[in-house]
C-alpha cells in the first residue's frame, strides 16, 4: 500500500505568536506565551491539565483517506522523579479530544478556569492509558493514538477544520508531588499522521472535533525556549 505521511508542530501559525500548547489550571494563574505544559500537581496544591493545537492545513485535499496509524511526538521536560520531587517512578496518563475553541484555549493569560481544565482530561479518549516513567530527563515520549482519534481527525480534514486540539491529564494520580512535563515548552510537540493514498471508504466521525468548524488551537511560542517547571 502507498501511503503518506504528514507531520503537524505546534509551532506551525501560531495564534498569539507562541507555540500551540500549555496548560490551564484549577487555582494557578497563566501567560499567553507560556508554551510549558505541565500536568499534574505540586503537593495537590495546584492542579494543571496540558493542552496541543495543531493547524491541518498541509494534509492534502485531494486525500480522502482516513489514516491508517498517528502519534504525538511529547518532550518530556522532568517528571516529579526527574525534577527531584520524589513521588511515583510511573504514572497513567491519557490523550483526550477538546472542546473548548482554539482562540479560546490560546488565551491561557484567563487561567484558573475549571471548565477548561476539565475538558483538558474528559470525554473520548484518544490515547492511552499510558505508563509514563517520571524519572526521564528531557527525552520524548511517543503517544500513540486510538482509532477514535484517527476518525475525528478524518472528520476534520473532511470538514476543513484548520485547528485540532489535544488535552492530556493523569488518570487517578495519588496524592502529592506527582507530575509529568516539568520544565518543558523548549521544544514544539508534533503530530504524525500515515494515510493511505488510495481509499475505497472514508468514516467520517460525528465527533466534536469535526462539528466544532475551527477545531481546537493554541500557539506557538516566541524564539527563546521557555524553562519554567510549570
Amino acid at each position: 500500500m502507498t501511503t503518506t505521511t504528514y507531520t503537524f508542530s505546534t509551532a506551525a501559525n501560531p495564534i498569539n505568536g507562541c507555540w500551540s500548547q500549555g496548560w490551564w489550571s484549577v487555582d494557578e494563574t497563566n501567560s499567553d506565551c507560556n508554551t510549558n505544559y505541565f500536568t499534574g500537581s505540586l503537593s495537590g496544591v495546584d492542579s494543571d491539565r496540558g493542552y496541543f493545537t495543531f493547524d491541518i492545513t498541509g494534509w492534502s485535499p485531494a486525500s480522502a483517506c482516513a489514516p491508517l496509524s498517528g502519534y504525538l511526538s511529547v518532550p518530556t521536560g522532568e517528571g516529579n522523579q526527574a525534577a527531584g520531587e520524589g513521588g511515583p517512578a510511573f504514572v497513567s496518563a491519557a490523550l483526550f479530544d477538546v472542546a473548548t475553541d482554539p482562540f479560546t484555549l490560546a488565551a491561557k493569560v484567563n487561567n484558573p478556569n475549571a471548565t477548561i481544565y476539565n475538558d483538558l482530561g474528559s470525554g473520548m479518549l484518544f490515547g492511552g492509558p499510558y505508563s509514563l516513567s517520571t524519572a526521564v530527563s528531557f527525552g520524548t515520549f511517543t503517544l500513540g493514538l486510538n482509532s477514535t482519534a484517527l476518525n475525528a481527525l478524518s472528520a476534520a480534514h473532511h470538514n476543513h477544520v484548520q485547528f485540532v486540539s489535544v488535552g492530556t491529564a493523569l488518570i487517578n494520580p495519588p496524592a502529592g508531588d506527582v507530575f509529568l512535563y516539568g520544565f518543558s515548552g523548549y521544544a514544539p510537540v508534533t503530530l504524525t499522521v500515515t494515510v493511505p493514498r488510495l481509499c475505497k471508504v472514508y468514516p467520517w466521525a460525528a465527533t466534536r472535533l469535526g462539528r466544532n468548524g475551527r477545531g481546537r488551537v493554541r500557539r506557538p511560542q516566541p524564539s527563546e525556549p521557555s524553562m519554567q517547571r510549570r
